[in-house]
């Protein structure tokens, strides 16, 4: 778990998703880490988003934002949903406020995140 502790940031700007967060990137705001990831949380220009720990059914870790699609079985439907941290509670849940660690995320596969790819909610 200790992809857990990982974090991507999209620059609203250049509409840009960086995923490998240096040290020189961080050090662009802060010379702490807890300090450059809260004015990082906190900007305007940038979305930090962190790392849920579980990787989906191709081995690719899923962050905040990432969009997730489960095939239906004969039981259920086929499901596309997005994934986000609640205020209250803390934890990951997806967009029909399911909590994340009770989805078997080896099931899910990421096709795409809310901001590159927002048409994919729509459908």
């Amino acid at each position: 778990m200790e992809d857990r502790f990982k974090f991507r940031v999209w620059d609203k700007i250049n509409k840009k998703m960086w995923y490998e967060i240096t040290d020189a990137f961080l050090m662009q705001f802060s010379s702490t880490l807890n300090d450059a990831l809260i004015k990082i949380y906190n900007h305007d220009k940038l979305d930090l988003m962190q790392c849920t720990g579980f990787k989906d059914k191709n081995g690719t870790l899923i962050y905040e934002g990432d969009i997730l699609y489960r095939e239906g079985t004969a039981f259920d439907t086929s499901m596309t949903n997005y994934v986000f941290v609640n205020d209250i509670t803390k934890s990951f849940q997806t967009g029909d406020h399911t909590l994340f660690n009770s989805l078997k995320a080896n099931d899910r596969e990421i096709i795409g995140n809310i901001y590159e790819n927002p048409d994919l909610l729509k459908k």
